[in-house]
């Protein structure tokens, strides 16, 4: 194990959650493929524990096969919550990880929310404007706007996956994402009535 492993490691069990250097991929690809990521060829060092609403899991995509290191590295979070219920994923920024080829499945819908300052900078896909404006309503849009979010996020029913550029696979980065998901998933299950 590395020194950084380690570190990630110590930091994940004072924060209750369990590491894992080689996480079981069975739970990682339930959630794969994913609108606007590639699915890596495995996920390493992941710190998985519970929030109020449900399961939290950090890894870091290896998007390299074999033994390669990739061309670059971040970490991807993973939540769930019963109460989201609609799918819509959304990317703004290109990075390394952002999927560019549908082959196998079929390339999901483009769509615009009608709001020019998301528009204008996010790539959204959803079934329907609708289902998009549903999932990533307009106070979700607002905060991610405001934390200057770029990334890839992709709401589905019962939970979210979300990869915040410029993170890395280091215990600073992994205490960010872990502030920063509870905070997304609680925002967007609190759809408008």
């Amino acid at each position: 194990m590395s020194s950084g492993e380690h570190r990630i490691q110590t930091w994940a069990e004072k924060k209750g959650m369990r590491f894992d250097r080689t996480p079981d991929p069975v739970w990682y690809v339930q959630w794969e493929p994913f609108d606007t990521m590639v699915a890596p060829m495995r996920y390493q060092n992941a710190a998985v524990g519970t929030y109020p609403h449900g399961h939290i899991a950090i890894a870091e995509p290896w998007t390299a096969e074999g033994t390669e290191t990739p061309l670059d590295r971040t970490i991807v979070g993973f939540a769930t919550h019963d109460g989201l219920r609609f799918h819509a994923s959304a990317r703004i920024g290109a990075w390394f990880n952002t999927r560019v080829a549908y082959v196998g499945s079929a390339k999901p819908n483009e769509v615009s929310v009608g709001d020019p300052e998301w528009d204008d900078v996010a790539t959204t896909f959803a079934m329907s404007p609708q289902h998009a404006c549903a999932a990533l309503h307009p106070a979700l849009r607002k905060m991610l706007r405001a934390w200057r979010f770029q990334g890839h996020i992709e709401l589905r029913m019962g939970g979210l996956a979300i990869h915040v550029a410029g993170l890395r696979p280091v215990v600073d980065d992994y205490a960010k994402l872990a502030e920063f998901i509870p905070a997304v998933v609680a925002n967007a299950a609190a759809y408008p009535t």
